[in-house]
């Protein structure tokens, strides 16, 4: 628990030491969001913020066309696509979507020692008192395959 603890912490600074605002000096302590993202001063009065993939609003909220074959939907009614809502149209053969990135949930199958920690990429899981389940931090990993 101690190391995972300290290997949090070290990857916490070394992503707060890489990531540097260049808004310039703040007060040690203080916080803020930017954008999907979260920058604390360091004790040098240096923003180091996380470094989040965010999407744009913009991007979030542009919906996409849906083409579906004939009467695949419920004409003018709305139904959910993994974390998107869709809303069918008239003719029940296309839907308009948004186009949200979902992220899987935070629950996934393994086997694994019950109530012990793992990583999965650069996400933390706790496994199940059964084993055969873990829920895991939802973290986009960027850089990892």
């Amino acid at each position: 628990m101690k190391v995972t603890l300290a290997i949090a912490a070290a990857a916490l600074l070394v992503v707060m030491a890489t990531t540097v605002d260049a808004a310039g000096e703040c007060t040690p302590g203080q916080t803020k969001k930017q954008d999907c993202n979260t920058c604390t001063c360091t004790p040098t009065g240096i923003w180091g913020c996380t470094r989040k993939a965010c999407r744009t609003t913009r991007e979030a909220e542009e919906p996409a066309i849906v083409k579906r074959q004939a009467q695949q939907c419920t004409p003018n009614k709305s139904f959910k696509k993994d974390c998107n809502t869709c809303t069918c149209n008239k003719d029940g053969t296309a839907a308009i979507c948004t186009q949200i990135a979902c992220l899987n949930r935070g629950r996934r199958q393994v086997n694994c020692t019950p109530g012990t920690t793992f990583q999965d990429r650069c996400n933390t899981c706790r496994c199940s008192s059964n084993g055969r389940s873990a829920a895991c931090t939802l973290k986009a990993c960027p850089g990892f395959g």
